[in-house]
């Protein structure tokens, strides 16, 4: 259908750029279905990568912190690992909440509670 509705256009881009023409027009009417084949092998790609890891696993490390049996790291690496996953989470938390409270005050700032909030002595905060 995208086809049909395109072909008036195919012949004046092929008039005016001639077999370049073509290959751009042809191009721009089957960009969604390559769009689609590519999401499709991408699909298919993260499953081969999975199965590869654990098929060749002299390749890489197996897991190291959810593994049965407890951490299989030494304590003087796994509690800094751990901190550091903590801090990093709340500083995700904390930068996603700023975040929203600014796309919030940007969506109401024609509204009287963001300019009292803004003029206020506090200056917002």
């Amino acid at each position: 259908m995208r086809a049909c509705i395109n072909a008036r256009r195919l012949g004046e881009v092929c008039r005016y750029h001639g077999d370049l023409g073509i290959a751009l027009a042809a191009l721009a009417v089957a960009a969604d279905d390559l769009g689609a084949v590519l999401a499709l092998v991408g699909v298919v790609n993260v499953v081969v990568v999975h199965y590869s890891v654990e098929w060749w696993s002299s390749l890489h490390q197996g897991q190291t912190l959810m593994k049965e049996g407890g951490p299989g790291m030494d304590a003087d690496m796994l509690y800094p690992l751990l901190a550091m996953i903590l801090g990093f989470t709340f500083l995700f938390g904390a930068l996603l909440a700023r975040r929203i409270r600014t796309e919030v005050l940007y969506r109401e700032r024609r509204t009287r509670w963001v300019r009292e909030m803004i003029l206020s002595p506090e200056g917002g905060r």
